[in-house]
């Protein structure tokens, strides 16, 4: 075992859901990716793939085979073994996420809603890995959590994709203060992490979890950036998830179908002695 995390650190996630990692990255590092970011959207780079908006470009490791040396480095896939073990499997998602501030779910949430429940062993470990190239502050950098509903039933089923019953409901308890976010919102156990930019942050996808909110006085227009990936030990559920990714019908998860991934992710895995997965 790598052992980068101690045993604390570990238990820490198994308990809570959520772990962040300090310093993975340089920030001369986080710097330049920014950077290259930002060119892209300023080039309207987006416009050339029918499955990108100004929200996500999707093959960046295409557009620049650099950044996936930088991203997977032997120390993030060492503090993923730590929790996983030894044996892991890797699911890319080759996208860069720009502005984008999710409401409250569970990464198994829309799964879930198609009746599909093989995520809810606790055999069945999927950790989301998220690179954040900002600080959570004011801006809204970062991740939002509530600790230790990993394990817990969700509670957002019936908000993704409703049907116009359930929309009409839904609407009516926003309207009376009593909707499932209006409960989330009054709990005292919501964290906004304090993620740093050059940090891990790793969380189960079964925590429930929205991105951090812009303050209200809040008058910067910095751009946030994220990359997201998903592992799994050979014993979890981590190609059904991929597969159940596979049929959903957002463009997002349509270029999965699509796409080859790059030569360097496969040189990369290999180096690492890491299944691919895809």
């Amino acid at each position: 075992m790598t052992n980068i995390l101690t045993a604390e650190e570990v238990q820490f996630f198994t308990t809570n859901g959520y772990l962040i990692v300090r310093n993975v990255y340089c920030l001369e590092d986080i710097s330049r990716i920014r950077k290259k970011f930002d060119t892209w959207f300023a080039d309207s780079l987006w416009q050339q793939n029918s499955y990108d908006s100004l929200s996500i470009i999707n093959d960046i490791y295409t557009h620049w085979g650099e950044l996936a040396e930088i991203i997977f480095s032997k120390k993030y896939f060492d503090i993923i073994k730590d929790i996983l073990g030894e044996k892991i499997i890797f699911l890319p998602e080759c996208a860069v996420h720009r502005n984008r501030f999710t409401a409250w779910h569970k990464d198994t949430t829309s799964q879930e809603r198609a009746g599909l429940t093989f995520h809810q062993s606790n055999k069945h470990t999927l950790l989301q890995c998220g690179i954040y190239f900002q600080s959570n502050g004011k801006n809204g950098g970062g991740l939002t959590v509530i600790p230790a509903t990993h394990h817990e039933p969700d509670r957002f089923i019936t908000t993704h994709n409703p049907s116009i019953f359930e929309r009409m409901i839904l609407k009516l308890k926003k309207i009376l203060g009593y909707s499932v976010f209006d409960k989330v919102e009054k709990t005292d156990a919501i964290i906004d992490l304090d993620s740093r930019a050059g940090d891990l942050v790793l969380f189960d996808l079964r925590i429930d979890h929205r991105a951090t909110r812009p303050y209200a006085q809040s008058k910067s227009k910095l751009t946030k950036y994220a990359i997201f990936n998903t592992f799994g030990s050979p014993e979890s559920c981590v190609k059904n998830y991929q597969n159940y990714l596979k049929t959903r019908t957002e463009p997002y998860y349509q270029f999965i179908n699509q796409h080859f991934l790059p030569d360097i992710l496969y040189k990369i895995s290999s180096q690492n002695n890491i299944e691919i997965y895809y």
